[in-house]
């Protein structure tokens, strides 16, 4: 059932006012059920693209309150119907999906495999370094603070500059899952003497807040005020991805038609790249790994047509997403990363593709804006 109780005729038109109303007239902490936070980004031009995508889904609109929408789906192979409210922020073409559904089945099935399989949106992915470094500020400003849950991955010294990495066998790759009230010193001795970026992290702070928070952007508010944890998706994630879509959206693909001296006509196809700059230059090893993990479940492209030369390292692949059914080609002499698109430019499936160089090849890799 819907949990927010809104009256029919209530209105709102831009998010602040829905987090005042969260926060002023409403009792997060007193639901049988955690509030998560599901944020994607997009390039929907207007609130009604976004409900045509959402209809096309098969996600009902159960009621309208301005940008903020009621919308609820059949849970597959049960009975029983999910509701989420999702505002739309027309402002940066941002939904935020809020809900109290089960991370188990309700939300992956629903809200998670729109997002997936949704051409022009994707998630509100955290690159490993801005994870960090949101946790950095946040144990230096409450410094009495604790990190009760995390997960973490390393990364190679053949990805990382000197002096970043592992102190202790820098080339072994390393997985970790932690749970303990020492979290927050055992994530920094990670981090220091193994190299460990965090993926997932939930916090208990000083002031009152406790969330957990994962490297796709989901939220869960496990207690304390809402607003502090919607400024930190405000400041430090949303502003950070809008670079990233601002970097996709200087690429084209068009189709040029040439007329050769015997009066034949061609079509042409003109693409425009954008491109990731890495920290480190691109290791031979880390890309052929990197082309095996593409085709993993957790990011489901699929490879073609690849070519990798070892020595100066020079890469090139065809890459289709399988969850978008889009495409694209990918160019690399070794210091910064070519996306070329094939057809139309799909945001969601290159903004995945930036969070998969982020994750798999270099946390500190960038977008280029020219």
């Amino acid at each position: 059932m819907a949990f927010l109780d809104i009256n029919d005729n209530r209105a709102f038109n831009n998010i602040h006012e829905f987090v005042d109303f969260l926060c002023t007239e409403r009792d997060l902490t007193d639901f049988k059920r955690k509030l998560h936070v599901v944020g994607a980004i997009s390039k929907f031009e207007s609130l009604r693209y976004f409900k045509e995508s959402l209809r096309r889904f098969k996600f009902g609109i159960d009621n309208e309150y301005g940008n903020l929408l009621l919308i609820s789906k059949k849970v597959k192979d049960t009975e029983s119907v999910f509701y989420v409210y999702v505002f739309f922020d027309d402002r940066n073409n941002i939904p935020l999906f809020f809900t109290q559904g089960r991370k188990s089945d309700e939300i992956p099935t629903t809200i998670i495999k729109y997002i997936s399989r949704t051409k022009n949106i994707t998630h509100l992915w955290i690159g490993p370094h801005t994870l960090k470094k949101i946790k950095d500020e946040l144990l230096d400003k409450y410094p009495d603070s604790k990190i009760s849950y995390f997960t973490g991955k390393n990364f190679t010294s053949k990805t990382l500059n000197e002096g970043t990495g592992s102190l202790v066998r820098p080339d072994i790759k390393r997985l970790i899952r932690y749970k303990g009230r020492d979290g927050k010193e055992t994530l920094e001795e990670f981090e220091t003497i193994y190299g460990i970026f965090p993926r997932v992290i939930e916090f208990e702070l000083s002031n009152g807040l406790g969330f957990r928070i994962d490297n796709k952007g989901i939220v869960t508010l496990n207690y304390g005020n809402f607003r502090d944890v919607f400024q930190i998706l405000q400041d430090d994630v949303i502003r950070k991805i809008e670079v990233v879509r601002q970097a996709v959206n200087q690429s084209e693909y068009t189709i040029t038609e040439i007329q050769t001296k015997s009066g034949n006509m061609f079509e042409r196809p003109i693409q425009k790249p954008w491109s990731i700059q890495l920290a480190k230059p691109l290791d031979f090893g880390v890309a052929k790994k990197a082309l095996i993990k593409l085709e993993e479940d957790e990011w489901n492209f699929t490879v073609f047509n690849e070519v990798l030369m070892e020595g100066s390292v020079y890469l090139s692949a065809r890459l289709v997403d399988n969850n978008k059914h889009s495409k694209f080609e990918i160019l690399s002499a070794g210091e910064k990363i070519n996306i070329y698109p094939i057809d139309n430019v799909d945001i969601g499936s290159a903004i995945t593709f930036f969070a998969f160089v982020s994750e798999n090849i270099d946390p500190q890799a960038i977008p280029i804006i020219q």
